[in-house]
């Protein structure tokens, strides 16, 4: 696709409906399953220790106004 960031196009055209059930078609799965495929395609990679953080219960304040 011509200008900047529009290197491909893909969808399924407005109106199109399954030919077995009538129903419009959308084309969220092949986004959603192209971009899966993407993510698969990286390595991931954690690049920091483990860190376990302790948060203050917010129960323990409500105790004391009883």
């Amino acid at each position: 696709m011509p200008g900047p960031s529009r290197l491909i196009h893909w969808g399924v055209p407005d109106g199109t409906r399954d030919q077995a059930t009538g129903e419009l078609v959308h084309d969220d799965d092949l986004i959603t399953a192209a971009l899966c495929h993407e993510l698969d395609q990286l390595e991931w990679h954690i690049r920091l220790p483990t860190t376990w953080t302790y948060p203050k219960d917010p129960m323990h304040e409500r105790d004391r106004n009883f």
